[in-house]
Order: C-alpha cells, then structure tokens, then sequence
C-alpha cells in the first residue's frame, strides 16, 4: 500500500526554513505523535518496542531547496513537504492515513513544532501498490541502511562491503518473509530465492544514531521470487526502514 502524505510548515513571518541533514529522527517522532493521538494501542504496538516495521518511507523536499552546512534551507515560507509511505501491511497503511487525517482535521498541537515550525496536514491520499510479477530494477528513493552483527559488534555494511553487504540484505528479507509472508517459515539468506544485483549504486554517508554511518544509493536488479520482490518494495530493503531507510522505486522490468 502507498501513503502519500503532504505537510506545508512555516516560520514566523515566513521567513526561510531550515531542515538538519539528518532529519530521519523528526519524521520519526512525526509518525509517532500522530499514531499515539488517534491510536495509543497501535502506537505501544509500533513504538514501545524494539519491533520490525514492514513499512518505509522517503521525504521530497521542494526543488529549491540548498544544502548549507548541516542543514537544508527552504528561502522562503510557507514550505510545503511530501512524505511518501510504502506498506507491506494494509491496516498499518490505513491506520496512518485515519491519523494524519484526524490531525487535519482536529490541528490539535499548537505546541507540536516540526522542525522548529509550525505545520499542518494537507493531504494524507491511499493506493494499492502494483504488485510485480517478473524480476524489476529499482532505485532508491531512500538510502539503503545495512545494518550486522560482526564479531559481536554493530556494524553498518554499503555496496562497498560486496557480497557480505548482500547477503546482509537477504538475511534481512528472510527474517520479514518469516514473519509476515502466509505460509513461510524457515527461509535463510541461502534459501530466500531472490538475487539482489548492483546495478549503478555507491557509498554514501547519513548521520544515524549520533553517528555518520555508511548506506547506500542508486539502482538494484532484482530477480527471483516474486512474493519476496514485492516485499522488498513494500517493506524496504535493508534495516531500520522505520526510520526512513530502503525505500526503493521500480524503474524497469527484466
């Protein structure tokens, strides 16, 4: 399921609007409020735990947006901003539409700043995602975050890392097909039956957790077992896709 979600923020006086670089953390206390006022049970279901989200997500900013430092500068005000949202699960999708449409409608958080602004909700709109049944090229529209276990330490892998870095992302994908996919158990980055190529990607660095890190952008060809495909659109491929990482684009079919 698609969610597409417009937001229109503005300063005092309209002034320019500033955005850190690493703004991944202010969309995720955005999605956080807003499921906490409309559904506190979903929001201790999502957030009060360390659980898997089968959902991504990318922020568009407008065109005349700069880079100025550590921040992201609108010139001028009001700034209108589309946050796109990509479900595995179709009630999770409906839920978070219900919640940024209760917000517009209800524009209870006077004291509820994003990004130091005052904002609304403008348009939160529903889609069936189209579901591919061929192998697809797609292209991240958020960087691909890989995170592993290696020798008893975190470690973030990108493109860079090669193959450790791709079964990475299918030990991630067998681990969601598990638990979400009607009927399949016991699936391992071995036997997860999809390839994941590189097609045009490279090393990119975000700031996650305090930390600049490494992740990944660009293209990917993914070929194989189409339920897992489809789950690697909808859910996001590699980790904490939550926080705004993963999310991908089909441009081609192969």
């Amino acid at each position: 399921m698609n969610l597409d979600i417009s937001l229109v923020l503005w300063e005092q006086g309209y002034g320019e609007v500033c955005f850190p670089v690493d703004y991944h953390s202010n969309i995720v206390s955005l999605l956080k409020y807003v499921i906490k006022e409309r559904y506190p049970e979903k929001y201790e279901y999502l957030f009060e735990s360390n659980r898997t989200k089968y959902y991504t997500w990318a922020l568009k900013f407008p065109n005349n947006a700069r880079f100025s430092g550590r921040s992201i500068v609108i010139p001028s005000g009001p700034v209108r901003l589309d946050l796109r949202m990509r479900f595995h699960n179709k009630e999770d999708a409906e839920d978070f539409q219900s919640a940024f449409l209760w917000d517009a409608m209800n524009s209870g958080h006077e004291d509820k700043y994003l990004f130091g602004c005052t904002w609304e909700v403008t348009r939160a709109f529903i889609s069936n995602s189209k579901e591919y049944t061929s192998g697809v090229v797609v292209k991240t529209m958020s960087n691909i975050a890989c995170e592993m276990q290696l020798d008893g330490r975190t470690r973030f892998l990108s493109v860079n890392d090669g193959d450790t870095f791709i079964r990475s992302l299918k030990h991630t994908l067998a681990y969601k097909a598990n638990e979400v996919l009607e009927g399949v158990s016991g699936l391992t980055e071995d036997s997860i039956g999809i390839d994941i190529t590189p097609v045009k990607a490279r090393e990119v660095y975000n700031t996650i957790y305090g930390a600049k890190l490494p992740v990944t952008a660009g293209t990917f060809k993914l070929t194989g077992n189409q339920e897992i495909i489809n789950l690697s659109i909808n859910g996001g491929l590699g980790s904490i896709t939550g926080s705004g990482f993963g999310m991908v684009r089909p441009v081609n079919m192969v």
